[in-house]
């Protein structure tokens, strides 16, 4: 029985880094979204393409091989199961295999069943998250406001079908409270903490499927926040629209904030303050 953490959410959410951030842990190696490498019409592509190891995909130490493992005819999950088996011989039994495909795909629930799964869902602040796709993409913001609560809601009702519960992590809390945040998860999933998760940069993840900051020094150097979207004016005039995705917003995005109140939040928390104050005032 193998361990897997799947990383799902949205595209744009802070997946692979979460990903690189995990692989740093010495027991842990993340292999990016799995899911397009398993389908026969994307996986060349994506061996022809560079590794977060900073190898091409096809001279990487991990993928070099696993791509012949693959060409042979079968279905997701039996090629799914070559991969673990795969993974296995090259780290070990206990070794944890991270896949940041984000979508909830049915082969999650064979892995729930067959495997030791661990799901984090990954969410960013809704206003981050459309104002950076309407820069991409040139469409409006509100239409992506509107697809950030509607592709969310999907993806946890596709996960509640499964009977799979998520680790909820927002993108937010994990940028500006990375160690509070990463200490918690681990504990969640019950999992050894290691400090090496606060540097991605020396991750040992083979990501040759996922976002280019798989390969950006500057992006893999940390958790760091893109905060354009705090300029727009078009998202202050959207404001007083966006209530019924502000609740949302707030379970999704801010919820280790809001477990045990906002004024007893970790380093900002009354608690701390008084018994800071308490010991040196």
């Amino acid at each position: 029985m193998a361990k897997i953490i799947y990383i799902c959410g949205l595209g744009h959410s802070g997946s692979t880094i979460l990903d690189l951030a995990l692989g740093s842990h010495p027991d842990i190696t993340g292999l990016g979204e799995l899911a397009p490498i398993v389908r026969e019409e994307d996986r060349s592509r994506h061996f022809r393409s560079g590794c977060s190891c900073g190898n091409n995909a096809r001279s990487c130490a991990f993928w070099k091989e696993a791509e012949n493992i693959l060409e042979r005819q079968a279905t997701t999950t039996e090629k799914y199961e070559r991969i673990i088996k795969y993974f296995a011989e090259k780290y070990g039994d206990d070794h944890i295999l991270v896949d940041s495909s984000n979508n909830s795909y049915n082969y999650l629930s064979y892995l729930d069943k067959n495997h030791e799964l661990s799901v984090i869902y990954i969410t960013r602040d809704f206003r981050s998250w459309a104002y950076s796709r309407h820069l991409m993409a040139g469409l409006p913001v509100g239409y992506f406001l509107l697809r950030w609560k509607l592709e969310n809601m999907k993806l946890l009702r596709q996960l509640k079908k499964m009977r799979i519960t998520p680790h909820k992590v927002g993108y937010e809390e994990l940028v500006f409270h990375t160690d509070v945040v990463m200490k918690d998860l681990f504990d969640e999933m019950r999992l050894p903490y290691n400090d090496a998760v606060l540097q991605p940069a020396i991750s040992s993840s083979h990501i040759i499927s996922g976002n280019i900051a798989r390969v950006d020094p500057i992006k893999r150097s940390g958790f760091i926040y893109d905060s354009r979207w705090m300029l727009s004016s078009r998202l202050i005039y959207l404001s007083a629209l966006t209530g019924f995705i502000n609740r949302t917003n707030r379970k999704l995005v801010y919820s280790r904030l809001l477990k045990n109140g906002i004024k007893e939040f970790p380093v900002y928390g009354s608690r701390r303050r008084q018994d800071y104050s308490r010991k040196y005032n």
